[in-house]
């Protein structure tokens, strides 16, 4: 969905997270410059219709995107791995943020939506010049945020013996959901004799 921001536009966003070593040979460059290109280039087409002249999306849609190296092995974030925070994907190299900015109106964020969904068929899956598979963390997160539903809390952490250690530490913590404001919360495990 679209967020609003500071009233003025909307926006859909995407945050990107890989452990690649290999972004230059797989061709990561060149796959987020191609998209960032349909936002800021007037000759290419977001809908890649040829001959399509609609310069106004052009000037409708923008972007706010961000690329973060986090070091991988050598950094802070993997080497503290152990100090039991929830945090995922620990061998993170490399996170990109790609925020498309929009007017109001349903035109524009159709466009921003699709420009969306195309990078996620780009920058994450098994043929991927970004990451190989879905690394979502949770300052970025968009689309579905029931962290209940296993098809969701799988693009946020790495493996269910961690999503299940979470979940009994929350059902001795807060078994009732007082302290949880919306489904975007790992679910409590209740515990035998907690």
């Amino acid at each position: 969905g679209s967020y609003r921001w500071r009233g003025i536009a909307w926006y859909v966003k995407r945050t990107y997270s890989t452990n690649s070593k290999s972004l230059e040979k797989d061709g990561w460059v060149d796959s987020v410059i191609d998209r960032i290109d349909l936002i800021y280039n007037p000759h290419q087409l977001l809908d890649n219709n040829p001959g399509d002249k609609e310069y106004e999306v052009y000037t409708h849609c923008k972007l706010a995107m961000q690329v973060q190296c986090f070091g991988g092995a050598n950094s802070r974030f993997y080497l503290n791995k152990e100090n039991d925070t929830s945090y995922s994907w620990r061998d993170t190299s490399v996170v990109q943020t790609l925020d498309c900015f929009h007017e109001l109106g349903d035109k524009y964020k159709e466009y921003a939506e699709k420009w969306q969904a195309k990078n996620d068929s780009i920058m994450a899956g098994p043929s991927s010049p970004f990451s190989k598979q879905v690394r979502r963390l949770l300052w970025g997160s968009y689309g579905d945020w029931d962290l209940g539903k296993q098809e969701v809390w799988e693009d946020y952490y790495e493996d269910a013996e961690k999503y299940q250690k979470l979940g009994r530490a929350r059902g001795k913590a807060d078994p009732n959901g007082t302290f949880t404001a919306n489904v975007f919360a790992v679910s409590a495990i209740e515990t035998k004799g907690a």
